[in-house]
Order: structure tokens, then C-alpha cells, then sequence
């Protein structure tokens, strides 16, 4: 890719497309441009290689979530992908679901002032393609410290790991404190 006249490494659209869809996803597509992004490369880019772009997403097991890239660009901006991959979003009740649920937060001011959460958000789980990587997903939420973690329990570097056991015992008791205050 040429910036400035000057040649650039860049991605394979395909990839690309992927990517973007990733990246919507991680956010929970709360915001316009994400999925304005999406719907301005499948209109810029005409020589898409959309089998390709399926295979790679296959590949990195992330089919749900460029499935549900290309539901809410074709949704929410018209764009027009292939028949094939129209059939597949049409056909899938758990696609459609999640671009109805996503397109009513995006318009519904749900995602005010949301940051990607650092804790369990039930939409990072459903757009998991595999049981693995869902196992995986809440694995990390449960055992690994956050920004959070290193202030409440401060231990010297030697000790650092300790958080990996605290962390499920402060979640705990986090959910605890709430279910009783309640």
C-alpha cells in the first residue's frame, strides 16, 4: 500500500476485513464508526476475495464475529456483500439475534461512556466460535490481574503471582459484598 507515495506493509484486505470486525467485536460495535469502517473497505475494496476472507476467519476460528461485522455494515449501512454470506447471516437465528441486540445499543445510548469491560461481558462469550475458546475467554476474566488487581493486593515482585490466586477470590467476594447488599 502506497501512504504519501511511500510503500507501506499492510494487510491482505481480506485479513483486513477480519480484523475490523475483531476489533468491533472486542468493543462490542458500541460505537458508529466501527461498523462504518467495515462497510467503507467492503465499498472501496470491489476485488474483496470473500471466500478467502471466510477461510482466514475460519482459520482463527472467528467466523461469528465477521458474520456479525458483515449483518450489522449490511443492516445499518447497506452494504452489499455476496449472496452466499447474505444466506448464511439470514439463516443463523444467533447472528441475527446479536445484530438486532447490537443495532438497538448502538441507537439506545447503552454504551455511554463504556470502556471494553476488564471483567465478564456475556457478548465476548456468545460470539466465540468454539467451547475452547469460550473455556479460554472466561479462564483469563477469572484468573488473570487487572489494572484493579495490582492496586488492591500491592506485593512485591517476587510475590506477583500470588494475584493470579487472589484475583478469583476478590471477584468472589466482590459478588458476594453485592448479592448481600442487595
Amino acid at each position: 500500500m502506497a501512504l504519501n507515495k511511500t510503500p507501506v506493509p499492510s494487510l491482505p484486505v481480506e485479513e483486513l476485513l477480519c480484523y475490523l470486525c475483531i476489533h468491533g467485536t472486542r468493543h462490542r460495535w458500541l460505537y458508529l464508526d466501527l461498523v462504518c469502517c467495515v462497510s467503507e473497505l467492503i465499498r472501496s475494496c470491489k476485488d474483496i476475495e470473500w471466500l478467502q476472507a471466510w477461510r482466514f476467519a475460519a482459520r482463527i476460528h472467528c467466523t461469528t464475529v465477521l458474520l456479525l461485522g458483515l449483518g450489522l455494515s449490511r443492516k445499518l449501512m447497506q452494504a452489499e456483500i455476496p449472496e452466499y454470506l447474505t444466506q448464511l447471516i439470514d439463516s443463523s437465528p444467533r447472528i441475527n439475534k446479536l445484530v438486532e441486540e447490537l443495532s438497538q445499543d448502538l441507537f439506545s445510548g447503552y454504551g455511554a461512556g463504556m470502556v471494553v469491560p476488564d471483567t465478564f461481558d456475556l457478548h465476548q462469550l456468545k460470539v466465540k466460535d468454539r467451547f475452547y475458546d469460550k473455556v479460554l475467554y472466561v479462564g483469563r476474566v477469572v484468573f488473570i490481574p487487572t489494572k484493579v488487581d495490582l492496586r488492591v493486593f500491592p506485593l512485591p515482585e517476587t510475590l506477583a503471582f500470588v494475584r493470579y490466586f487472589l484475583r478469583p477470590v476478590r471477584l468472589g467476594w466482590e459478588y458476594f459484598s453485592r448479592r448481600v447488599s442487595k
